[in-house]
């Protein structure tokens, strides 16, 4: 059980982070937001959010609940991911290849550099 004392912190600390974008989506204009709407370039779910409400606490809420479904769904993503990797060596050691091949052991790699790991869009997509 969280005490309750870190339990409202913990909550100040996300309402922080969440409110910085509530307030530059509540600072467009309904017709800003229209634009934005039929726009693929910058439009996010926040945006249509904003369009639909302009309730602060709506647009928190809701903007948590995606936050927390995407961890869980990531986080259960790449443990099944790292899990299989694990049970099979000689795909874990082929995958690690391509990739130091591609990108090396120093830097990230770039949208480019992933696309053209074919290994890894086997891995990904099958």
């Amino acid at each position: 059980m969280i005490p309750r004392r870190g339990f409202n912190k913990s909550i100040k600390v996300i309402n922080h982070f969440v409110d910085q974008f509530i307030d530059q989506a509540l600072s467009l204009s309904p017709a800003e937001l229209e634009t934005k709407t039929k726009s693929e370039e910058g439009f996010t779910f926040l945006h249509s959010l904003a369009s639909f409400t302009r309730d602060r606490k709506v647009l928190r809420d809701q903007l948590v609940a995606i936050l927390l479904a995407g961890r869980d769904t990531t986080a259960s993503g790449l443990s099944w991911a790292f899990y299989e990797l694990a049970r099979h060596q000689n795909a874990f050691a082929k995958l690690r290849k391509e990739v130091v091949d591609t990108v090396g052991l120093e830097r990230a790699p770039t949208y480019n550099d992933l696309k053209g790991m074919k290994y890894l869009n086997v891995c990904l997509y099958s």
